[in-house]
């Protein structure tokens, strides 16, 4: 908390190094609850697979479980306030490329039925990269995040496509439509726009907290 003589020497790098301490805090609960998700979700799919034949959950239960351990090595990190500005980059870069190695890693083990799970809502996980960069009030993180993970689900579209065209689907305008360079390209520009969004509204959250925490620091000189 700002009080005290910490606040009479209120100034930017006081405020940066008071928003970075709060953001390991939320980091650190975030991937607390995330690993605890992950794990969860992971051993759910391997039980489905075991206990279903017809479901093949194995490799994209690599989503959740890796994830998981992710999340480990984010809450120590945070825990410990170890999350610099520069270390908030790596993280958002690995998160956001994560999705497309698992794509790729399908890509070569399970033949033409990954591909299924590029058009199925497995993809959208990108977008939680996304908003998770917005709870680092970094505007250019979240431009970042939104730009990596729009390339990254785009390369995963054009490494598999060839595969989706060897599917076979009772309807044949689906199979258009899962091919298509439009829509995984209109898909990949909703990220953009999304990283856009995220970085405005971090960027406005980011300046309302420094003009209230200034306001604070005017207020608290006045009272003297």
């Amino acid at each position: 908390r700002l009080k005290g003589d910490y606040m009479q020497n209120l100034d930017e790098d006081t405020i940066s190094n008071y928003l970075q301490n709060e953001i390991n805090s939320a980091l650190s609960k975030g991937a607390f609850i995330a690993m605890i998700f992950g794990f969860m979700s992971g051993i759910v799919m391997i039980i489905s697979s075991l206990v279903y034949s017809w479901i093949n959950l194995w490799i994209p239960s690599l989503f959740p479980l890796t994830g998981g351990f992710l999340a480990i090595f984010l809450f120590q990190l945070s825990r410990k306030g170890r999350i610099t500005k520069k270390l908030q980059y790596f993280i958002i870069l690995l998160a956001a490329f994560f999705p497309t190695l698992i794509f790729i890693y399908g890509y070569f083990t399970m033949e033409n039925f990954m591909s299924i799970y590029l058009i199925s809502p497995v993809a959208y996980v990108y977008f939680i990269t996304i908003i998770m960069s917005g709870f680092m009030f970094d505007s250019k993180l979240s431009y970042f995040a939104g730009i990596l993970s729009a390339t990254g689900y785009f390369i995963s579209y054009l490494l598999m496509r060839d595969k989706m065209l060897h599917l076979t689907m009772p309807d044949s305008y689906f199979l258009k439509y899962a091919t298509s360079p439009f829509v995984h390209g209109i898909r990949s520009f909703f990220m953009i726009i999304a990283g856009l969004l995220i970085g405005s509204l971090a960027s406005i959250c980011r300046r309302l907290i420094f003009r209230v925490l200034k306001y604070m620091d005017e207020w608290h000189h006045t009272v003297e």
